[in-house]
């Protein structure tokens, strides 16, 4: 079974923020979007394999950090230092993560979720505070 995507908003579409700063204003942005019910670890970085290269998106710390909504890490650990940190959704709270396609020809994530929910800005998908990542896009929603 295969979705027909649709296609990506062009840059008009979405509304960028200004400048917000770096890392840490950024995290800071979030938990507020998010009524504080995020925690935050570093990315620590993880060998692949015995030996191998580390890759330096894993955060191996986040669920010491970020047990549960009433103990949890917040904004303030994140430094402008930091080249990569985790969100961890809390409480009432998700992420939609869109990723690049896994085939060359494929849909990628963005396209997918929109053939399912429909159009970006449409009542099924709200439009909310989204980030671009290394392999597409992460959507920020708090529940219903």
């Amino acid at each position: 079974w295969r979705q027909t995507a649709l296609s990506k908003p062009n840059r008009d579409s979405l509304i960028p923020l200004d400048d917000v700063g770096g890392c840490h204003d950024m995290a800071a942005l979030v938990e507020s979007a998010l009524d504080g019910q995020a925690g935050f670890a570093p990315c620590e970085g993880k060998a692949r394999r015995q030996g191998g290269p580390v890759d330096g998106k894993v955060s191996l710390s986040w669920k010491r950090l970020n047990p549960s909504s009433e103990s949890h890490v917040d904004s303030t650990i994140v430094t402008e230092s930091m080249d990569r940190y985790a969100v961890v959704p809390l409480g009432q709270c998700f992420v939609i993560d869109c990723d690049k396609p896994s085939e060359a020809d494929g849909p990628d994530g963005w396209q997918c979720l929109q053939a399912l929910t429909g159009d970006y800005s449409s009542d099924a998908l709200p439009a909310t505070l989204m980030t671009k990542t290394p392999h597409g896009v992460h959507l920020y929603y708090r529940m219903p």
